[in-house]
């Protein structure tokens, strides 16, 4: 579960005044916010070994390789898209051949 920047910045600071207790954070967040959602030791944990390995609270983005599919059948096909409507968007191309954007540009 990803939290706001304000959720993790309230818990940095939780985890702070419980000395890296992640359990006692958890008990102090409930306290300071409880109307908030309550991340139990776990997330504090997760956060904890975020900070410490990175320096930075920021969730991690993944790696993900963004890979064109150009063949000759995609090609033709996303060419008798445009011949037989020559105002559909890239977006309504993409659905209706289940291809990505960047495939079809």
């Amino acid at each position: 579960m990803n939290f706001s920047k304000e959720e993790l910045i309230n818990m940095t600071y939780a985890l702070g005044e419980a000395e890296r207790n992640c359990l006692l954070a958890s008990r102090i967040y409930e306290q300071k916010y409880p109307f908030a959602r309550h991340p139990g030791s776990e997330a504090f944990e997760h956060l904890r070994e975020r900070f410490e390995d990175t320096g930075n609270v920021k969730y991690k983005k993944r790696d993900v390789e963004q890979r064109t599919v150009i063949n000759d059948k995609n090609e033709l096909t996303v060419l008798l898209s445009v011949e037989e409507n020559p105002h559909v968007s890239v977006r309504q191309i993409a659905v209706q051949v289940d291809l990505s954007k960047t495939s079809i540009q």
